[in-house]
Formats: C-alpha cells, sequence, structure tokens
C-alpha cells in the first residue's frame, strides 16, 4: 500500500501542480469531452504566471504517494472545492479516495455545513459515491468551447 502524504503548497510546486492537471484532463476525461474542449481546457490556465496567481489564491495542499506529487486539492472557508486533481498516473490508485476523505475531515472540523464544487463529466460518479447531489448542470465557454460540468454539494 503506497504512502499517502499531505502538505501546504510551496511555489516550487508550482510546475508539479501543472503537470497534474494537465494529466489529469487530457488524459482522464477522454471519454467525456473531445480533444478540442480538453485542449481549451488546458490552455485556459496555460500562461505560467496566471497559473501562479491561481495557485496563490486557492492555496492548494499537494498530495504526495511515496514521496512524488500525485494530486492537489483546495478547500475554500466557505466551502468551495475549486481543485481537485490527481495526475493520471496515480489514477485509481486510491488517491483521490484519500483526498475527499481530507477534505471532508477538513470540512467538519471547521464546522462547515456543506461543500461544494463544480465538476467534470467525468468526476462527477466519484463525487456521488460521497454523497455529493448536483444542484445544478451547466455548460460554460472555455477558449470558445462548451464544457458541460455540475455543481455539486455534500451537506452535512
Amino acid at each position: 500500500m503506497p504512502q499517502i502524504q499531505f502538505r501546504l503548497f510551496e511555489h516550487s510546486d508550482a510546475l508539479s501542480l501543472r503537470q497534474v492537471y494537465e494529466s489529469a484532463v487530457s488524459q482522464l476525461t477522454v471519454g467525456e469531452y473531445n480533444l478540442a474542449q480538453r485542449t481549451a481546457w488546458i490552455q485556459a490556465s496555460a500562461d505560467p504566471k496566471y497559473w501562479l496567481r491561481v495557485l496563490e489564491r486557492i492555496q492548494p495542499t499537494v498530495t504526495l504517494v511515496d514521496g512524488k506529487v500525485a494530486g492537489y486539492f483546495d478547500l475554500q472557508p466557505d466551502g468551495l472545492i475549486d481543485h481537485f486533481y490527481v495526475a493520471a498516473s496515480f489514477a485509481h490508485q486510491g488517491v483521490a479516495r484519500a483526498m475527499m476523505d481530507e477534505i471532508l475531515q477538513r470540512a467538519k472540523l471547521c464546522d462547515l455545513s456543506e461543500t461544494h464544487a463544480y465538476v467534470s463529466l467525468t468526476a462527477q460518479p466519484f463525487f456521488t459515491r460521497y454523497g455529493f447531489e448536483v444542484v445544478y448542470r451547466q455548460n460554460v465557454e472555455v477558449g470558445g468551447q462548451q464544457l458541460e460540468n455540475a455543481r455539486m454539494c455534500k451537506r452535512f
């Protein structure tokens, strides 16, 4: 069983987290989004300065498996999970489960009444298994492409 650890984001993680993000979007969402949609999704935050600003804003938690960056997530004070990504090479190995367990534990410790996220078609079944329910579905335009997702919520 791999050893999964969490630590706070550091500026030096920006490239590693970008690689996690790109591999997750480009490889794990193939069944739900076409190439043009995946490319637009990745390119929307491709500028390194913009990417670093995003990470500074969300202050993610870095997920390590045996010391290697395997994913990252955040939990905002209002209960929003803004980013939740697992590198494609670590998919289906329990990393996402460990990350969600950590998020839900933190949400309870913070006495949040709910947590919510804008969830891709790919991740919706996973979030549903954790008790999240679809509040509404939407199409968002990213780089000229329409991407469907859902606002999902879990109440405590």
